[in-house]
């Protein structure tokens, strides 16, 4: 088989792919989770499940969200014929099957037909070939028997000379084999006949075992009530003789009692004196404690008495400093409000001076600014506004109007008249003298010319004349209005009038500059607000008297640091006379409060022993104590007597079999009462019908027995035989092993470059182990890589002998991820060398681990 090409649409995460594949290597290259392995399966499921199919595996295939059906179509061949195979499931369903070349070419069959017919190409592909020939990413690395592959048995057979007819493979084993698959399933487990025989004799047992469970319920029940009658009796009689004992056990535990209870009453005695002791124990620890608070108080306000004394003696001294250090600050603050007084005069001095030099500034300023203003006001009221934009306006028309003057005259018709003694003419009613050299001049409108009293004439020019001659008009009136607008009477007046004004214009702009500079920066309101101040100043009735400025400040500052030096000397005796006082408060507060506590203590104590002397405590005290040392010995006598006469265990012996007897009692109770409900079940039972049915159950499991005794003995002696013929035929085709081994046998020593490589084949045609250093170690105790290589080459191997017509695809879901670098090219150039019709079909995240592969057709998803 050749897988062609393939094709998938909206296949799990797989929107649409397309794929074909070479007779040689087809590498498909793709990052993980692309859709390599989904290609896979998606052939798988073409060929395993119907369009209408409801498998949960199916259903998965459906992308997440969409509502669209998974489609798979692969062209591929089977023997001589090659087909194309379409399938899709959930929506639109739909199953397709196109014959492409063989001796179906050009049918096609649908639905389950189609599916039909796929399954019959397949039936003739070697399907354990096809399963052992892949190796799949996350599949388990094992050691893949390939014995059921009739393909490679017919390549091996072949290699190894084909097997002789020696009864194994004629018509006796067809006849030992048709006699055993009477019996047997293929895998020779039991078949139908002995299966069917199992089952009768099972329902048979089963009826029988009912049948004996009834029986035995029967005889369970009356053994039962047999049993608990006795089992009633013997306890009856076993309460009656414990009953005995304990009556036996009372009388003796009630002397022990009598003992035991003289004994709790010595101890409660033992427990009052206990707390008698403790009470005049307490009684002397609080004397001693009362005497001892008492020496403790006097020797602290000893202590205390002498701190007092200290403290004032200490604080004498202080004060008198305190007063000669305040006595010299008062002295220098006179100084220095003095050195105050004379600076502020000196200063007041210096301001007032300074003050007049400003007012004769700012006045002078002020001053210029005025005439400025004036001058400016005057030339504002003499300016006549005249604008440029209006001569630009003027200049432009007369400019207009010459051209227009000059084209019509050029294109015009001309009118001459020659004085010929007329002095005078009329010209449009206008009366107009002539001189010696006539009139010339260009007809541009209609014109009148009269010779009074004599003719009338009217010279009328062409229409384009008439009509530059109303335009020449227009401008003519445009200038007349916009030199009127601007009050001149011609443009050489409004340029006149222009040149005025920009010129006014400038010299008001620069006299404003000046009356700017003049202010220095500030308005003239703060000037004269300025001038309001500094007379102010010098107005003042403070007294000014000059000095030198520099030395009273000097003077100023060293008083005022003497002063702080002073003051800090000043503050440092308060602090010091105050925390001393305050010591002194607090010692003389303790002392008193310590007199106080020496009173109190005395007093206590006073008290106490007026109630009860020391050494009637102390009296008190040993009674007790001896009081209690009798107590205690008369305990220890009756513990030893109640130890003696055994009675702690003679109590709680009693106390223990009165609970057991009461057990006993409410045990029997129990059991009459299951004699009473066992007797009521026996009665309710048939005895008789349950016998017969047990009998009629037991006549049909010997029958069923022995019939499947019968059918078992011949089943057996079949399959004996054909065991027997199997393991000769077995022994025969262990020559063909030799074949696949040294197939593989090649490949290994290309691989790993060792000519001593060698392994196990067992008779299932799996790889066992490999020999190492002569060491045989177990294929499941390789290395992870090393069980990979291996699982490549046998793939190889196999693909390397199995004949062209047999030929199945051997793909390779990215492997070699566990071998190094130099075993990783050794073995992808196995791939390469390899001589196969087999096609080989690699799958990989990583297509630079397949670059050796140079030969190879690649597809890139």
């Amino acid at each position: 088989m050749k897988l062609l090409s393939l094709r998938v649409k909206n296949f799990r995460g797989i929107t649409k792919q397309e794929v074909t594949f070479d007779d040689g290597v087809t590498i498909v290259s793709g990052h993980n989770e692309i859709g390599k392995s989904s290609l896979i399966d998606a052939f798988d499921y073409l060929l395993k499940f119907k369009d209408n199919s409801n498998s949960q595996i199916i259903r998965n295939c459906q992308p997440v969200g969409r509502d669209v059906g998974p489609e798979v179509e692969a062209t591929f061949r089977i023997g001589p014929e090659v087909v194309t195979y379409r399938k899709r499931w959930i929506s639109a369903r739909e199953t397709v099957l196109s014959f492409v070349e063989g001796p179906r070419r050009g049918t096609t069959l649908k639905a389950g037909q189609a599916h039909e017919a796929a399954e019959e190409l397949w039936s003739n592909l070697d399907t354990h070939l096809w399963e052992a020939s892949r190796l799949m990413q996350g599949s388990a690395l094992s050691r893949s028997p390939l014995s059921a592959s009739t393909a490679l048995q017919r390549a091996l057979d072949e290699q190894a000379g084909g097997t002789s007819e020696d009864g194994t493979s004629g018509p006796l084993m067809e006849r030992v084999t048709a006699e055993a698959n009477r019996y047997y399933t293929p895998t020779r487990n039991d078949g139908k006949i002995l299966v069917d025989a199992g089952k009768r004799v099972t329902a048979a047992e089963e009826k029988l075992a009912n049948a004996q469970a009834e029986k035995d319920k029967l005889t369970a029940l009356i053994d039962e009530l047999a049993s608990l009658e006795a089992d009633a009796a013997d306890r009856k009689a076993n309460l009656e003789d414990q009953e005995a004992t304990l009556a036996e056990l009372a009388e003796q535990a009630e002397k022990a009692q009598a003992l035991q209870s003289a004994r709790e009453d010595a101890q409660k005695l033992v427990e009052s004196i206990e707390r008698d002791v403790a009470d005049a124990s307490e009684k002397v620890a609080r004397r001693e404690h009362l005497a001892e608070a008492v020496t403790t108080a006097e020797e602290a306000l000893t202590e205390l008495s002498g701190t007092e004394k200290t403290q004032s003696e200490a604080l004498a001294p202080l004060v008198a400093s305190l007063t000669d250090t305040q006595d010299k600050i008062a002295g220098l603050k006179s100084d220095l409000a003095a050195v105050k007084k004379a600076l502020e005069s000196a200063r007041e001095f210096e301001r007032r001076s300074t003050a007049r030099l400003e007012l004769d500034r700012v006045t002078t300023l002020l001053s210029d600014y005025d005439t400025l203003s004036t001058d400016i006001a005057e030339l504002e009221g003499a300016l006549v506004p005249a604008s440029s934009e209006s001569l630009e306006r003027v200049v432009d028309l007369e400019r207009d109007i010459a051209l227009a003057e000059a084209a019509a005259s050029a294109g015009a018709a001309r009118i001459r008249i020659t004085s010929l003694g007329a002095p005078t003419i009329v010209l449009d009613g206008e009366e107009t003298a002539l001189g010696d050299d006539g009139l010339d001049r260009a007809v541009l409108e209609e014109l009148t010319v009269e010779i009074p009293g004599t003719v009338s004439m009217t010279v009328v020019p062409d229409q384009d004349a008439d009509s530059n001659s109303r335009e020449l008009e227009r401008m003519r009136a445009e200038l007349s209005q916009a030199l009127a607008a601007e009050g001149a009477s011609s443009v050489a007046d409004l340029k006149t009038a222009v040149t005025a004004y920009e010129e006014g214009t400038a010299k008001l702009s620069r006299l404003r500059e000046r009356r700017i500079d003049k202010l220095q920066g500030s308005s003239a309101e703060q000037l004269r607000d300025n001038l309001v101040r500094l007379k102010a100043v010098l107005s003042k009735p403070e007294e000014a008297v000059e000095g030198d400025i520099d030395a009273l400040t000097e003077r100023h500052k060293s008083l005022e640091a003497e002063i702080a030096t002073v003051e800090e000397i000043l503050s440092d005796q308060q602090n010091r006379i105050s925390s001393l006082r305050t010591e002194l408060a607090a010692t003389t507060g303790q002392v008193m409060n310590q007199r106080l506590a020496v009173t109190r203590a005395q007093a206590d104590l006073e008290t106490e022993r007026a109630a009860a002397t020391d050494e009637a405590l102390g009296e008190s005290l040993k009674a007790a104590t001896m009081r209690l040392t009798e107590a205690k010995d008369k305990v220890e006598s009756l513990e030893a007597e109640l130890v003696s006469s055994g009675g702690h265990a003679l109590i709680t012996d009693y106390e223990l079999h009165k609970k057991h007897v009461e057990g006993l009692r409410s045990l029997l109770s129990e059991k009459t009462s299951d004699v009473r409900v066992k007797r009521h079940v026996l009665e309710t039972l048939q005895r008789d019908a349950i016998q017969l049915a047990f009998d009629r159950a037991l006549s049909e499991v010997e029958y069923a027995t022995a019939e499947r005794d019968s059918l078992q003995s011949r089943a057996l002696a079949a399959k004996l035989l054909e065991d027997v013929l199997k393991k000769h035929k077995s022994e025969t085709q262990r020559k063909y092993i030799e074949p696949f081994r040294g197939a593989l046998q090649k490949l290994g020593r290309l691989t790993y470059q060792n000519p001593t490589f060698d392994v196990e084949i067992a008779d299932d045609l799996s790889v066992s182990g490999r020999f190492l250093d002569g060491d045989l170690i177990p294929f499941d105790d390789l290395s992870t890589g090393a069980r990979e290589q291996m699982s490549i080459l046998i793939r190889l191997a196999t693909a390397s002998l199995v004949s062209p017509d047999d030929a199945v695809p051997v793909l390779l879901d990215d492997t070699l991820g566990y071998s190094d670098r130099l075993k990783l090219h050794r073995v992808i150039d196995a791939i390469g060398s390899l001589k196969t019709a087999s096609q080989i079909i690699i799958f990989t995240a990583n297509e630079d681990r397949f670059a050796g592969l140079s030969r190879a057709r690649r597809v890139s998803l």
